[in-house]
């Protein structure tokens, strides 16, 4: 059994799935360029952090690193960035018991004795941006300027101090922020990510709804075109079509069920009514019981009939209205030819429409060379016709077709009582019809009257 969707929940899945991709594909496109902006910009941080960190430590150090003399460092450093934390750690060689270390167990400082201990090897600085934690530490080598050594001249004469040699770390942690990107990156970003994310949510929601709403109800609106009322034939050509979204199913169902009504309606009245609405025959329904009634007739008074079968082996329009016409009231061929056959029949005939393309004449008190003087009246009229029409694919307004059929005439004689009714129906119906296979097809142009 199919599954529906109501179209409110369909459309809210559809938008879900919009953002969702949208913001995916956005955060993906974004993230990359927007780390490497991070990047410099904490990159050009630190380079301004290491110039402020020489220029407070030969502000402070002079006479030692004492403790107070760390904090006037740390107080000059945190009026430039007052979110920050720091930490001056000695080199290893000038560690003594006295001085601060950062302790690697607490895990609030290990990650800090790691970044220590790989500037004390590599003698560059290090960075680490955590963006889970939204943090930046970093690490700075800080080292022996040739400024710095003058206050140092034994200890640079005995070589344990050289321009260039480690002194110490200064350790820097901070909390990550916005304000570490530009103005001018900021917006350029917001305004990529609101642009791909339009364009995203759009493009999936125009393509989901175009495909599960939109084309179904188009597809149903075709069917409805193509539907013709004009006879309950017709309504063969609708097929109930379960559709995915609730709404349209429901249309698809609610007329279904009208042409099923309807449909029932036109199988009532045919049974009613005695004439074909289509064509003005009489319907097939009758055709038994009146060629039953001629048969008793025959008999009981001695006057034969005849019954003449036609059969329409081709329609075919000859312009550009009898298509149009044909497409807007596909019955109007039939309607026409039928009206025809009333036109070349006597009043005391009667004509039926036994299927779609066959047709009988029952002519009563009318002998076998009595049905072949009809046929021979009705092939002039064919050649007539034929001779007198100057249609044109193009060349008039109205509606011509051109028909092709064949004829066979078959008669019953008074004399033959020895057979019941439905015996002679059949047989007469089987003459008819062997004698219509070897006739010879006539072809006659025809214009409909019904425009």
């Amino acid at each position: 059994m199919a599954q529906h969707t109501p179209f409110k929940k369909l459309f809210i899945k559809q938008m879900l799935m919009a953002i969702g991709v949208a913001f995916s594909v956005s955060f993906l496109l974004i993230s990359v360029p927007a780390y490497w902006v991070l990047q410099q910009s904490i990159k050009t941080e630190i380079e301004q952090l290491n110039h402020l960190g020489y220029a407070a430590i030969k502000a402070h150090l002079t006479t030692g690193w004492k403790t107070d003399n760390l904090n006037k460092v740390y107080q000059q450093l945190h009026q430039t960035l007052p979110n920050a934390g720091f930490y001056l750690q000695k080199a290893p060689a000038y560690l003594s018991p006295n001085d601060s270390q950062v302790e690697p167990t607490n895990p609030d400082t290990a990650l800090h004795f790691a970044l220590i201990k790989t500037v004390e090897r590599n003698l560059k600085p290090i960075i680490d941006i955590q963006l889970l934690n939204g943090s930046v530490h970093a690490a700075l080598p800080i080292v022996f300027r040739a400024d710095c050594l003058v206050c140092h001249g034994k200890e640079v004469a005995q070589k344990t101090m050289t321009q260039g040699g480690l002194a110490g770390t200064l350790v820097f942690h901070a909390p990550l922020s916005i304000n570490r990107i530009s103005s001018t990156s900021l917006l350029a970003f917001f305004a990529l990510f609101f642009a791909l994310f339009v364009s995203m949510a759009a493009w999936v929601t125009n393509r989901l709804i175009q495909n599960q709403f939109l084309v179904p109800l188009s597809h149903l609106s075709a069917r409805i075109s193509r539907l013709r009322l004009s006879t309950h034939q017709q309504s063969i050509d609708w097929a109930r079509t379960p559709q995915s979204i609730t709404e349209i199913d429901a249309i698809d169902k609610d007329i279904t069920e009208h042409l099923q009504t309807i449909q029932g309606i036109y199988s009532k009245l045919d049974a009613l009514v005695v004439t074909e609405h289509e064509t003005g025959l009489f319907h097939k329904e009758r055709f038994n019981e009146v060629l039953k009634y001629e048969l008793f007739r025959s008999h009981r008074f001695q006057q034969a009939f005849s019954l003449m079968v036609v059969k329409l082996l081709q329609v075919k329009p000859l312009n550009g209205a009898a298509r149009a016409l044909q497409q807007q009231q596909p019955g109007v061929t039939y309607q026409t030819f039928g009206h025809m056959l009333q036109q070349h029949i006597r009043q005391t005939d009667l004509a039926f429409r036994l299927d779609e393309h066959l047709f009988a004449i029952i002519a009563p008190n009318t002998q076998q060379q009595g049905a072949q003087q009809w046929q021979a009246h009705f092939s002039e009229f064919i050649l007539h016709q034929a001779a007198s029409q100057s249609v044109k694919n193009g060349s008039t307004d109205l509606a011509a077709f051109k028909f092709t059929v064949s004829i066979g005439i078959a008669s019953h004689d008074e004399t033959e009582a020895n057979l019941t009714d439905s015996q002679g129906a059949k047989a007469l119906m089987m003459d008819a019809l062997n004698q219509l296979k070897h006739a010879t097809p006539l072809t006659l142009t025809l214009v409909a009257k019904t425009l």
